[in-house]
């Protein structure tokens, strides 16, 4: 049986058929023939994929939703690190599965902004467990996660106005995050998760 074609169409009117061939969130990479042509995203209105693999790819989609929107609900009914920890590992192996499947997305946002909300649920469990065990400052300084939630940045920048003698600026901000920055991780997930409904259209 053949593959339906992709349908990639401009703000403009073009029409192009081909394959979708993933891209990144500034731009599309379609393959047509033996070529892969790049279309800002900025350009494009629509990928109709065919049938079958658009309804493929969003029944995964949904599924990856749910399992980090199960997660958000454990933790807006309040739970323990013990708790905590292996629902995490659990949504971490289901929306990785997904991602691996679905490199190649016609919603690319949605993909990105569902990592970035089991990221940031995954940096709040180690921040946690940072504060249980008072140890791993300095890796959870260095978090791409911890360093790209704009509230937890807040505290950090707080935490290095208070100074602690004798330690280094990573150890320090890494303390600022283990003491402080769960909930703040907690509500930039919250804010991917919203993203990644409004990209799939939920």
């Amino acid at each position: 049986m053949l593959a339906l074609a992709d349908v990639l169409e401009l703000k403009n009117g073009q029409k192009v058929e081909g394959q979708f061939a993933g891209g990144t969130r500034e731009e599309i990479h379609f393959q047509v023939g033996s070529q892969t042509l790049r279309y800002p995203i900025a350009e494009v209105a629509r990928i109709t994929m065919g049938s079958q693999s658009q309804e493929d790819y969003r029944k995964a989609a949904r599924e990856a939703l749910r399992q980090v929107k199960a997660l958000a609900s454990v933790v807006e009914g309040g739970t323990t690190y013990r708790d905590y920890g292996p629902r995490v590992s659990d949504a971490k192996i289901k929306v990785d599965q997904f991602l691996d499947e679905f490199k190649s997305s016609a919603l690319p946002m949605f993909n990105a902004h569902i990592a970035d909300a089991l990221g940031f649920y995954i940096a709040a469990s180690s921040a946690w467990n940072a504060r249980i065990s008072r140890s791993g400052y300095e890796g959870l300084a260095r978090n791409s996660f911890a360093q790209k939630c704009a509230p937890l940045q807040q505290l950090v920048i707080q935490g290095r106005a208070g100074g602690l003698g004798g330690l280094s600026q990573d150890a320090i901000d890494g303390i600022a995050v283990a003491v402080g920055g769960v909930q703040p991780l907690w509500e930039c997930a919250r804010t991917s998760l919203g993203e990644a409904e409004r990209a799939l259209g939920q």
